[in-house]
Protein backbone atom coordinates (compact mmCIF):
# COMPACT_ATOMS: atom_id res chain seq x y z
CA UNK A 1 0.00 0.00 0.00
CA UNK A 2 1.24 3.38 -1.38
CA UNK A 3 2.05 5.47 1.94
CA UNK A 4 0.58 8.89 1.89
CA UNK A 5 2.89 12.10 2.19
CA UNK A 6 1.94 13.54 5.38
CA UNK A 7 0.03 17.12 4.74
CA UNK A 8 2.64 19.06 7.02
CA UNK A 9 5.09 17.87 4.46
CA UNK A 10 3.47 18.72 1.42
CA UNK A 11 2.88 22.49 2.49
CA UNK A 12 6.33 22.77 3.42
CA UNK A 13 7.52 21.38 0.05
CA UNK A 14 5.43 23.88 -1.71
CA UNK A 15 6.46 26.88 0.77
CA UNK A 16 10.23 26.02 -0.32
CA UNK A 17 9.97 25.55 -4.07
CA UNK A 18 8.02 28.96 -4.17
CA UNK A 19 10.91 30.81 -1.95
CA UNK A 20 13.56 29.01 -3.70
CA UNK A 21 11.61 30.67 -6.85
CA UNK A 22 12.20 33.95 -5.64
CA UNK A 23 15.91 33.42 -4.96
CA UNK A 24 16.58 32.60 -8.58
CA UNK A 25 17.66 35.24 -11.16
CA UNK A 26 15.29 36.74 -13.45
CA UNK A 27 14.89 33.80 -16.45
CA UNK A 28 14.25 33.97 -20.40
CA UNK A 29 10.38 33.24 -20.75
CA UNK A 30 11.90 30.90 -23.78
CA UNK A 31 14.77 30.01 -25.67
CA UNK A 32 15.89 31.88 -29.06
CA UNK A 33 19.23 31.14 -30.90
CA UNK A 34 20.54 33.51 -33.80
CA UNK A 35 19.99 30.55 -36.39
CA UNK A 36 16.26 31.15 -36.07
CA UNK A 37 16.31 34.65 -37.07
CA UNK A 38 17.10 36.47 -40.25
CA UNK A 39 17.64 40.55 -40.41
CA UNK A 40 14.19 42.82 -40.56
CA UNK A 41 13.79 44.66 -43.78
CA UNK A 42 11.04 47.32 -44.25
CA UNK A 43 10.38 48.69 -47.88
CA UNK A 44 8.30 51.12 -49.46
CA UNK A 45 7.99 52.21 -53.13
CA UNK A 46 11.71 54.19 -53.56
CA UNK A 47 13.52 51.79 -51.29
CA UNK A 48 14.06 49.93 -47.99
CA UNK A 49 16.10 49.89 -45.01
CA UNK A 50 17.47 46.84 -43.67
CA UNK A 51 17.21 47.23 -40.14
CA UNK A 52 19.31 44.28 -39.19
CA UNK A 53 22.28 45.08 -40.79
CA UNK A 54 21.75 48.56 -40.64
CA UNK A 55 21.57 50.39 -44.33
CA UNK A 56 19.20 52.02 -46.73
CA UNK A 57 19.51 51.08 -50.36
CA UNK A 58 17.87 53.27 -53.12
CA UNK A 59 17.32 52.44 -56.87
CA UNK A 60 17.77 55.16 -59.53
CA UNK A 61 17.40 55.11 -63.44
CA UNK A 62 19.37 58.20 -65.42
CA UNK A 63 19.51 58.91 -69.17
CA UNK A 64 22.50 58.26 -71.37
CA UNK A 65 22.30 61.38 -73.20
CA UNK A 66 24.44 60.50 -76.24
CA UNK A 67 22.73 62.46 -78.67
CA UNK A 68 24.36 65.71 -77.13
CA UNK A 69 27.25 64.47 -75.76
CA UNK A 70 30.13 61.48 -76.36
CA UNK A 71 29.57 58.20 -74.90
CA UNK A 72 32.00 58.74 -72.28
CA UNK A 73 30.50 61.58 -71.30
CA UNK A 74 27.24 60.92 -71.52
CA UNK A 75 28.06 57.90 -69.25
CA UNK A 76 30.12 60.56 -67.03
CA UNK A 77 27.22 62.84 -66.84
CA UNK A 78 25.06 59.39 -65.76
CA UNK A 79 26.65 58.96 -62.68
CA UNK A 80 26.51 62.22 -61.66
CA UNK A 81 22.78 62.89 -62.41
CA UNK A 82 22.14 58.90 -60.51
CA UNK A 83 24.22 60.08 -57.60
CA UNK A 84 22.41 63.20 -56.97
CA UNK A 85 18.58 61.59 -57.14
CA UNK A 86 20.41 58.97 -55.08
CA UNK A 87 20.90 61.39 -52.32
CA UNK A 88 17.42 62.80 -52.63
CA UNK A 89 15.90 59.85 -52.75
CA UNK A 90 18.19 58.10 -49.29
CA UNK A 91 16.80 61.53 -47.38
CA UNK A 92 12.97 60.99 -48.45
CA UNK A 93 13.59 57.66 -47.52
CA UNK A 94 15.15 58.47 -44.04
CA UNK A 95 13.75 61.79 -43.01
CA UNK A 96 10.69 59.78 -41.94
CA UNK A 97 12.17 56.89 -39.94
CA UNK A 98 11.12 57.22 -36.10
CA UNK A 99 13.79 58.07 -33.70
CA UNK A 100 11.76 56.73 -30.63
CA UNK A 101 8.18 56.30 -30.17
CA UNK A 102 7.79 60.43 -29.83
CA UNK A 103 10.16 61.69 -32.35
CA UNK A 104 11.09 61.46 -35.92
CA UNK A 105 13.74 62.90 -38.08
CA UNK A 106 11.54 64.76 -39.91
CA UNK A 107 10.76 68.53 -38.91
CA UNK A 108 13.83 69.06 -37.29
CA UNK A 109 15.52 71.55 -39.53
CA UNK A 110 19.41 70.57 -37.78
CA UNK A 111 18.81 66.69 -37.72
CA UNK A 112 17.29 66.60 -41.08
CA UNK A 113 20.66 69.00 -42.55
CA UNK A 114 22.51 66.17 -40.89
CA UNK A 115 20.74 63.61 -42.65
CA UNK A 116 21.29 65.69 -46.31
CA UNK A 117 25.33 65.94 -45.30
CA UNK A 118 25.60 62.49 -44.30
CA UNK A 119 23.61 61.21 -47.68
CA UNK A 120 26.16 62.86 -49.74
CA UNK A 121 29.15 61.84 -47.95
CA UNK A 122 27.80 58.30 -47.52
CA UNK A 123 25.81 57.14 -50.65
CA UNK A 124 27.80 54.52 -52.13
CA UNK A 125 27.22 53.00 -54.99
CA UNK A 126 26.48 49.37 -54.45
CA UNK A 127 25.12 48.35 -58.49
CA UNK A 128 24.58 49.91 -61.54
CA UNK A 129 23.73 48.15 -65.26
CA UNK A 130 23.84 50.00 -68.31
CA UNK A 131 22.22 49.78 -71.53
CA UNK A 132 22.42 52.07 -74.60
CA UNK A 133 19.95 54.50 -73.08
CA UNK A 134 19.99 54.40 -69.85
CA UNK A 135 22.50 53.55 -66.49
CA UNK A 136 20.43 51.99 -63.63
CA UNK A 137 21.72 51.90 -60.33
CA UNK A 138 21.67 50.84 -56.40
CA UNK A 139 23.31 52.91 -53.98
CA UNK A 140 23.94 52.05 -50.33
CA UNK A 141 23.41 54.35 -46.93
CA UNK A 142 24.77 53.11 -43.33
CA UNK A 143 22.82 54.04 -40.68
CA UNK A 144 24.32 52.41 -37.63
CA UNK A 145 27.80 53.68 -36.26
CA UNK A 146 29.39 56.37 -34.63
CA UNK A 147 29.94 58.48 -37.44
CA UNK A 148 26.86 57.69 -39.29
CA UNK A 149 23.24 58.64 -39.15
CA UNK A 150 22.79 56.43 -35.33
CA UNK A 151 25.73 57.81 -33.73
CA UNK A 152 25.21 61.93 -35.44
CA UNK A 153 21.61 62.09 -34.40
CA UNK A 154 22.26 60.11 -30.31
CA UNK A 155 24.94 62.95 -30.04
CA UNK A 156 22.83 65.87 -31.60
CA UNK A 157 19.29 65.08 -30.23
CA UNK A 158 19.96 63.30 -26.93
CA UNK A 159 23.56 63.85 -25.78
CA UNK A 160 22.53 64.92 -22.31
CA UNK A 161 19.32 63.56 -22.26
CA UNK A 162 17.05 61.58 -19.56
CA UNK A 163 18.96 58.38 -18.83
CA UNK A 164 17.04 55.45 -17.77
CA UNK A 165 17.17 53.43 -14.42
CA UNK A 166 18.98 50.63 -16.00
CA UNK A 167 21.88 52.71 -16.73
CA UNK A 168 25.19 51.46 -15.26
CA UNK A 169 24.18 47.45 -14.39
CA UNK A 170 26.22 44.89 -15.42
CA UNK A 171 24.54 41.70 -17.40
CA UNK A 172 25.97 39.12 -15.34
CA UNK A 173 25.56 35.81 -16.96
CA UNK A 174 23.34 37.27 -20.03
CA UNK A 175 24.80 37.18 -23.14
CA UNK A 176 22.23 39.81 -24.84
CA UNK A 177 18.73 41.07 -24.09
CA UNK A 178 15.40 39.79 -26.93
CA UNK A 179 12.52 42.03 -27.14
CA UNK A 180 9.77 39.15 -28.69
CA UNK A 181 7.24 42.17 -30.09
CA UNK A 182 5.93 40.03 -32.87
CA UNK A 183 2.56 39.72 -31.61
CA UNK A 184 2.54 43.73 -31.30
CA UNK A 185 2.39 46.56 -34.03
CA UNK A 186 5.82 47.41 -32.80
CA UNK A 187 7.73 50.31 -35.14
CA UNK A 188 11.15 50.21 -35.76
CA UNK A 189 13.31 53.17 -34.61
CA UNK A 190 16.84 54.50 -35.06
CA UNK A 191 17.09 54.79 -31.16
CA UNK A 192 14.36 52.80 -29.21
CA UNK A 193 12.79 53.07 -25.51
CA UNK A 194 12.39 50.71 -22.91
CA UNK A 195 9.52 51.92 -20.47
CA UNK A 196 7.39 50.43 -17.93
CA UNK A 197 3.63 50.62 -17.88
CA UNK A 198 3.95 53.94 -15.74
CA UNK A 199 6.31 55.18 -17.69
CA UNK A 200 9.79 55.07 -16.00
CA UNK A 201 12.50 55.11 -18.48
CA UNK A 202 14.49 51.95 -18.05
CA UNK A 203 17.10 52.73 -21.18
CA UNK A 204 17.17 55.27 -23.49
CA UNK A 205 19.40 56.55 -26.01
CA UNK A 206 21.11 59.18 -24.18
CA UNK A 207 22.35 55.57 -22.11
CA UNK A 208 23.82 54.34 -25.56
CA UNK A 209 27.49 54.14 -25.42
CA UNK A 210 29.01 56.86 -28.29
CA UNK A 211 31.05 53.91 -29.51
CA UNK A 212 28.18 51.47 -30.05
CA UNK A 213 27.34 50.50 -33.45
CA UNK A 214 23.55 50.93 -33.12
CA UNK A 215 20.91 50.74 -30.31
CA UNK A 216 18.67 47.70 -31.30
CA UNK A 217 19.37 45.01 -34.35
CA UNK A 218 15.61 44.27 -35.26
CA UNK A 219 14.84 40.98 -36.71
CA UNK A 220 11.77 38.44 -37.58
CA UNK A 221 12.20 34.71 -37.24
CA UNK A 222 13.03 32.62 -40.47
CA UNK A 223 11.91 30.01 -42.14
CA UNK A 224 15.28 28.57 -42.47
CA UNK A 225 15.25 29.03 -46.47
CA UNK A 226 16.57 32.92 -46.63
CA UNK A 227 20.62 32.66 -46.34
CA UNK A 228 20.70 35.85 -47.91
CA UNK A 229 19.49 37.42 -44.93
CA UNK A 230 20.75 35.44 -42.03
CA UNK A 231 22.98 37.30 -39.60
CA UNK A 232 25.90 37.91 -40.38
CA UNK A 233 28.65 36.26 -37.60
CA UNK A 234 29.43 39.16 -35.94
CA UNK A 235 25.91 39.77 -35.22
CA UNK A 236 24.97 36.34 -34.05
CA UNK A 237 28.19 36.70 -31.76
CA UNK A 238 26.88 39.45 -30.76
CA UNK A 239 23.36 37.78 -29.47
CA UNK A 240 25.67 34.77 -27.66
CA UNK A 241 24.22 31.68 -26.29
CA UNK A 242 22.13 32.55 -23.16
CA UNK A 243 19.86 35.75 -23.99
CA UNK A 244 17.38 37.38 -21.79
CA UNK A 245 14.22 36.91 -23.38
CA UNK A 246 11.12 38.80 -22.60
CA UNK A 247 7.53 38.61 -24.65
CA UNK A 248 6.49 41.59 -25.28
CA UNK A 249 2.70 42.44 -25.45
CA UNK A 250 2.88 46.47 -25.77
CA UNK A 251 3.96 49.12 -27.34
CA UNK A 252 4.32 52.93 -26.86
CA UNK A 253 4.86 56.74 -27.87
CA UNK A 254 2.80 58.54 -30.72
CA UNK A 255 4.67 56.11 -33.24
CA UNK A 256 4.63 53.47 -31.74
CA UNK A 257 8.06 52.50 -31.45
CA UNK A 258 8.71 52.81 -27.84
CA UNK A 259 8.87 48.63 -25.96
CA UNK A 260 6.13 48.95 -23.01
CA UNK A 261 7.09 45.97 -19.98
CA UNK A 262 4.57 45.07 -17.52
CA UNK A 263 5.21 45.70 -14.05
CA UNK A 264 6.94 41.93 -13.60
CA UNK A 265 9.24 41.82 -16.55
CA UNK A 266 10.20 45.36 -15.58
CA UNK A 267 11.04 43.45 -12.19
CA UNK A 268 13.07 40.89 -14.30
CA UNK A 269 14.86 43.24 -16.27
CA UNK A 270 15.66 45.11 -13.54
CA UNK A 271 17.04 41.95 -11.64
CA UNK A 272 18.98 40.65 -14.83
CA UNK A 273 20.82 43.94 -14.36
CA UNK A 274 21.78 44.18 -18.30
CA UNK A 275 22.90 47.72 -18.64
CA UNK A 276 25.97 47.19 -20.01
CA UNK A 277 24.27 45.07 -22.61
CA UNK A 278 21.67 47.37 -23.99
CA UNK A 279 24.38 50.12 -23.47
CA UNK A 280 26.77 48.56 -26.57
CA UNK A 281 24.10 47.33 -28.45
CA UNK A 282 23.78 43.97 -27.71
CA UNK A 283 19.83 44.43 -27.60
CA UNK A 284 17.70 42.58 -30.53
CA UNK A 285 14.21 43.63 -31.02
CA UNK A 286 11.95 40.52 -32.75
CA UNK A 287 9.34 41.99 -34.69
CA UNK A 288 6.46 40.70 -37.32
CA UNK A 289 7.30 39.68 -40.35
CA UNK A 290 8.29 43.18 -43.37
CA UNK A 291 6.28 43.83 -45.86
CA UNK A 292 9.11 42.12 -48.06
CA UNK A 293 12.61 40.62 -46.57
CA UNK A 294 13.80 40.08 -50.07
CA UNK A 295 16.80 42.39 -51.17
CA UNK A 296 15.99 41.40 -54.91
Amino acid sequence: MRRKTPRILTVSLCFVMTFSALLLPARAQESVSAGDLIVYTERVKTGFINWGAGYAEVAVEAPYETERFGISHAKMRAIEAAKEQAEKALYRLLRGINLTGEMRLAGDEGLEESLRTLAKKQAKIEKQKTTNVTLTATYRMPIYGHKSLSGIIRGKAFGEGETGELAGTSGGGYSSVVLDASGTSLQAALLPRIITEDGKLLFGPSDLDAKAAGAATYVIRGDGGDKQLRLSKPTAKNMGENPLVLKVEKVGGEFFADVVLRPEQADALRAAQPGDLLTHGRLFIIQTNSIDASES
